[in-house]
């Protein structure tokens, strides 16, 4: 390449080897021995199916792990599910990380139905045993003072 001498002292000349993790197959990314292996595993389930099955294997780097998934997937639930605010216990694998993304989202609906159905006119007490939830939760979720 000719690179005018006023910007050569810009330019690298450096040769780099590019992979598409989610092109790799099951043989290549079985050759990873780091928690690398599970993003790797993550992107060619995606792409291979659109879904995702969680490895039971143990993460070491739960963390940084999840924080790279979260960044290369726009996606802050893998951040999210590291954060333990809820007493559920440490992070061990990808289906720990899964299960407490489904706990969350579901936790989420029953606040917007509750929310839903108290502007609908329901009681906070029919809300409360409709959604299986206590009183103090969905009052909580209403912004109703309790008594």
């Amino acid at each position: 390449v000719n690179v005018p001498d006023l910007f050569k002292p810009y330019v690298s000349d450096v040769k780099i080897n590019l992979f598409e993790i989610a092109y790799l197959t099951r043989e290549q990314v079985n050759l990873f021995k780091s928690d690398f292996r599970i993003v790797a595993d993550y992107f060619v389930q995606k792409r291979e199916s659109g879904d995702y099955i969680p490895s039971p294997e143990k993460l070491h780097h739960v963390q940084e792990t999840l924080q790279l998934l979260s960044v290369m997937t726009n996606d802050r639930r893998f951040e999210e599910a590291y954060i333990d605010d809820s007493g559920e216990g440490e992070v061990q694998n990808m289906c720990d990380v899964l299960d407490r993304a489904e706990r969350r989202g579901a936790e989420e609906q029953a606040k917007l139905t509750a929310i839903n159905l108290y502007k609908m006119g329901l009681k906070p007490e029919d809300i409360a045993k409709a959604l299986e939830r206590s009183l103090s939760l969905v009052q909580q979720w209403l912004g109703i003072a309790t008594a």
